[in-house]
């Protein structure tokens, strides 16, 4: 739902210094960088900051989390990519830097029983169904072939600029692979095991 997708300040302010992973062009590690995000009446303005909101749904019934983690370097054009195939917990992990195809994203997946599913312009772009577990398909493997290089071209289509567009954003919910990562419990630093706030500052300029 849209409300899913709402970053709120803590505390009346303009602006917060966010924790913001950044992916790379190349292979799976990321690193944190500090961005400067404005906020009005209380709502974090990620999406004027350039950035990709990526949030994580725990779906095992073990404890319910949802976490949010700022993403620079995804998805470059409006739109939207969801997934239960998200090492290694495979949780549903939804990014995008448009909340409408964010949610169309989130509730095809959810329809298909898991699987990827990208969304742009409202509607659903492309997807791949992996019905078994949210994990793995019972199609023939060509079919699944095509329905993946579709998924990948429409994410490449709308700027997610990376060799392996699917490992890429599968991986951001990887706690062992270098070096921040979220997890249903929030941002991680791999090497430490520690958390990192998704907020370094907040209440500033005021």
């Amino acid at each position: 739902m849209a409300s899913d997708f709402i970053l709120k300040a803590g505390k009346a302010c303009t602006s917060v210094l966010a924790n913001v992973i950044r992916i790379g062009t190349f292979g799976t590690a990321t690193e944190l960088i500090r961005r400067r995000i404005p906020v009005r009446d209380g709502i974090i303005c990620w999406q004027e900051a350039g950035l990709c909101l990526a949030v994580i749904f725990e779906r095992h019934g073990r404890n319910g989390n949802i976490a949010a983690g700022l993403v620079e370097g995804a998805f470059r054009k409006p739109g939207a990519a969801a997934t239960t195939w998200s090492h290694d917990s495979h949780n549903l992990l939804v990014l995008g830097n448009s909340p409408e195809d964010m949610v169309i994203a989130q509730n095809q997946v959810i329809a298909l029983q898991g699987g990827y599913v990208v969304a742009a312009e409202g509607a659903v772009a492309a997807e791949a169904p992996l019905q078994v577990g949210g994990i793995i398909s019972d199609a023939p493997l060509e079919k699944l072939a095509k329905d993946l290089g579709r998924v990948r071209g429409m994410m490449a289509a709308l700027g997610y600029e990376n060799n392996n567009e699917i490992m890429s954003m599968s991986t951001l919910a990887l706690p062992v692979s270098p070096a921040f990562k979220l997890t249903d419990y929030g941002l991680v630093d791999v090497k430490t095991q520690k958390k990192v706030a998704l907020i370094a500052e907040e209440c500033l300029d005021l």
